[in-house]
């Protein structure tokens, strides 16, 4: 408590003693925690499919068979 009241953080909530340039080194490409990413318009259908799939029908071996073949299309989306 006694750091946060003598302002050892700055505006950006980094610790002041990491120095003036600390918070600019900060990498804003990171991808968000709930946000997720941009992905490519292929990677909307995987979504969709994911979303539409009655996976309590599927055995096992169905569900290692779409997880293949949806990990399949993303990939060819990031080459």
């Amino acid at each position: 408590m006694k750091n946060l009241e003598s302002a050892e953080y700055n505006e950006y909530g980094m610790p002041s003693i990491a120095g003036p340039g600390a918070a600019r080194g900060m990498d804003s490409s990171q991808m968000e925690l709930f946000g997720g990413r941009k992905g490519s318009p292929g990677d909307e259908e995987v979504l969709e499919e994911i979303r539409k799939a009655d996976v309590d029908r599927w055995s096992p071996m169905d569900a290692l068979l779409h997880l293949a073949a949806w990990k399949e299309r993303l990939s060819k989306g990031k080459r």
